[in-house]
């Protein structure tokens, strides 16, 4: 079955992102539709995948640092622990600032690791 599409094949030809897309018909069959793909959504499209990439990066780096945090907690190293928050404590700022994280996420994860930490040299003394 050819659906006509009331769009000429040239119009489409030098839109990439019109590829993967299926003609949309109406159920009046003279009344068929394309849908339009903007630059703009284009762009926007392309930037969050970028942006995308950033934050999955960021978020690594910081799991990473919090989990450096909790092994010196559970191995009982104080100065360790410590030196390791202060790390901590400074990317999740970052990671606020970057948009990466809500602010009050953030909090609630320093607040939860310096307790640990807290609790820990306050043992060892």
């Amino acid at each position: 079955m050819i659906v006509d599409t009331g769009v000429s094949f040239s119009r489409i030809a030098h839109l990439d992102a019109l590829e993967s897309r299926v003609v949309q018909v109406r159920s009046f069959p003279e009344e068929s539709t394309m849908p339009v793909v903007h630059k703009s959504t284009v762009r926007r499209a392309r930037q969050s995948v970028k942006r995308h990439a950033r934050n999955h990066a960021a978020l690594g780096a910081l799991k990473s640092l919090v989990k450096k945090v909790q092994t010196a907690v559970t191995e009982k190293k104080v100065e360790d622990a410590k030196a390791s928050l202060r790390l901590a404590t400074s990317a999740l700022g970052k990671a606020v600032t970057k948009g990466v994280m809500k602010p009050n996420t953030a909090s609630r994860r320093i607040a939860r690791l310096t307790l640990r930490v807290n609790s820990l040299s306050a043992s060892a003394s």
